[in-house]
């Protein structure tokens, strides 16, 4: 009975956790200049909106029907939102097509099972979806990253954190939409439901201190590239002789 207590404390406190990112978002409002900051910083805006609309519906009106749509809503604006934030993010331009042109077929999908689905339940598959999309895009920023080195070291920048909360929760929370509806336990339900909200707030403590570190415009002059024809990958003696002769 105390799991369940404390179960209905942590969701209150999970949505007040929401408000976190945008609050320091607000804090460090001049630091948002980057095409994908606005777009990160509008995501900021829908979530807050999204939350205290869920609050409202669940502790004002008492409505599950309501709030169930609140959420439905939300996973497509939420979607959105990341995708067109990683398409101002990367640098190759074709996965900046494919990650904004993948909005129209997910939101054709969740607006399918919006209509289908039941306006009591909940269809966790676009969630499912939706996650792995964001999740391929964390990957495949990450992978870009590698691929080159900057003057500015990747761990001071405002949008490596941001990435770094992203991929906490989507990874995080995943296997919690995978299996959720695999069980009936209610004791195996609760448990799973206090480890999506430890996920979610880390992901919005991360979220919000990512605004203490400093983003830079990367030009051609702070990318340091290797000249061809070093041959850094030849052979190298293990050992060197102080004498040639010897």
């Amino acid at each position: 009975m105390k799991k369940f207590k404390f179960l209905k404390t942590s969701t209150f406190i999970t949505f007040i956790f929401e408000l976190l990112p945008l609050v320091f978002a607000l804090i460090f409002y001049k630091k948002i200049k980057a095409n994908y900051l606005k777009v990160f910083f509008i995501y900021t805006v829908f979530l807050a909106v999204f939350v205290i609309l869920g609050l409202h519906s669940l502790l004002i009106l008492k409505s599950k029907s309501l709030y169930l749509s609140f959420v439905k809503c939300y996973l497509g604006v939420e979607y959105a939102c990341i995708a067109f934030y990683f398409a101002n993010l990367f640098k190759n331009k074709i996965i900046k097509y494919i990650s904004l042109f993948s909005i129209i077929p997910f939101w054709a999908f969740a607006l399918y099972d919006y209509f289908k689905a039941n306006s009591v339940g909940f269809n966790n598959i676009p969630a499912i979806i939706s996650f792995i999309l964001c999740l391929i895009f964390l990957i495949y920023y990450f992978f870009e990253k590698m691929n080159f080195v900057s003057t500015h070291p990747l761990y001071k920048t405002i949008s490596f954190w941001l990435c770094v909360g992203l991929f906490i929760y989507f990874s995080g929370n995943f296997f919690y939409l995978l299996f959720i509806k695999s069980t009936k336990d209610i004791e195996q339900i609760a448990s799973m439901k206090i480890v999506y909200t430890i996920v979610s707030i880390t992901k919005d403590i991360v979220l919000a201190l990512a605004w203490f570190a400093h983003e830079r415009n990367e030009t051609n002059d702070s990318i340091i590239t290797i000249p061809d024809g070093l041959n850094l990958d030849g052979d190298i003696p293990l050992t060197t002789r102080l004498n040639p002769n010897a």
